[in-house]
């Protein structure tokens, strides 16, 4: 068995400061019969986006605001007990940023509310500048925000954010209520990486390193589809495969391949209980290739533990090792995988 460690770090959220847009708002709201005029709501959004740790070529890596603003989704229920029906709705407002970077904010909404039980829904993604069209997931009901292309490789601009408040508007008799929603990462990022790139550009005809791609062939069911309601993964799909490209170089390492994958909130993810992370993934084989898509080396039977918010670093020589030759990596294994999780 390899000598492939397995670690997971990284706390993540977003600092998002400045001005933002105003994409959408429907304020048309029908006033209760008995409940008297609409009020207004002051909504603040808290969530940070920290430096993810465990590797030193990624720290801080956040979305390029020159290409991608965040895009907060802000759906407006009535909570009648039965969860929101799509055709409940009764407002949506859409705002977009290009101004952040790591830290903690809180950013504030004003929306238009009815007297009554609501409910609100917070999805916050990245789109790309310019425009507030769906990129990486589908929100048209963010009962079910899905994945658009699960195939397309998962970089740092796939992160999602989600956030539920239930409130009763009617128990004040004040015409501006203030309330804050905590968004939490409704993702795991896991990346793969070589510690051997040294060695493999010593041998002789070797590919460059940043021409290296990686295939990842994805065993079992992968989540690609969401409930921000009940802030959990609602469907998942089989038979995935992406290729990425090499990253983050650095003397001695490289980072092959990367993804971003949906994970239910630890306390609705109930087949995970007891165990220390919040879901898992398995990996059928990936295959790295260098020029002439030569194969290179091939890595079978890899099981990536995902916390929500964190980061997973797969690593070991994968570069140096015959193409013909499995690494059977399962964390279970604690005797022969080492592996540490760190906060």
């Amino acid at each position: 068995m390899a000598d492939f460690s397995h670690s997971i770090g990284w706390h993540a959220g977003l600092l998002i400061i400045g001005t933002l847009l105003l994409a959408s708002c429907d304020r048309d709201l029908k006033e209760g019969s008995d409940s008297g005029p609409n009020k207004i709501l002051v909504l603040d959004l808290n969530y940070t986006l920290d430096e993810y740790v465990g590797s030193n070529t990624h720290a801080g890596r956040i979305p390029d605001n020159d290409q991608y603003q965040i895009r907060f989704t802000v759906d407006l229920f009535p909570d009648n007990g039965n969860g929101p029906n799509p055709g409940d709705r009764i407002s949506r407002t859409v705002q977009t940023t290009s101004n952040f970077h790591t830290g903690t904010n809180t950013h504030r909404i004003n929306m238009v509310i009815p007297k009554m039980n609501l409910k609100i829904l917070v999805w916050a993604d990245f789109v790309r500048v310019g425009g507030q069209a769906d990129l990486h997931y589908n929100t048209a009901d963010l009962t079910r925000v899905k994945v658009i292309d699960p195939t397309a490789w998962g970089d740092v601009q796939k992160l999602a954010f989600d956030g539920v408040l239930p409130f009763e508007s009617r128990s004040t008799a004040d015409a501006t209520l203030t309330r804050t929603v905590d968004l939490e990462l409704a993702v795991a990022y896991y990346m793969i990486k070589a510690t051997d790139t040294d060695i493999y550009a010593a041998q002789p005809n070797s590919t460059p390193i940043a021409q290296l791609t990686t295939r990842i062939d994805y065993d079992l069911w992968v989540p690609t589809e969401y409930n921000v309601n009940e802030r959990r993964v609602s469907d998942s799909q089989g038979d995935i495969s992406f290729t990425s490209p090499a990253s983050d170089m650095a003397p001695g390492s490289a980072v092959l391949a990367s993804d971003i994958i949906l994970v239910s909130r630890s306390a609705v993810s109930g087949f995970m209980m007891g165990a220390n992370y919040d879901s898992s993934l398995s990996i059928g084989q990936f295959q790295i290739h260098g020029n002439n898509n030569k194969l290179i080396s091939t890595v079978s039977n890899v099981t990536v533990e995902l916390n929500r918010g964190g980061l997973t670093i797969l690593e070991g020589p994968v570069l140096t090792r015959p193409a013909d030759s499995g690494i059977g990596v399962d964390p279970t294994f604690e005797g022969e995988i080492p592996y540490e999780f760190e906060d």
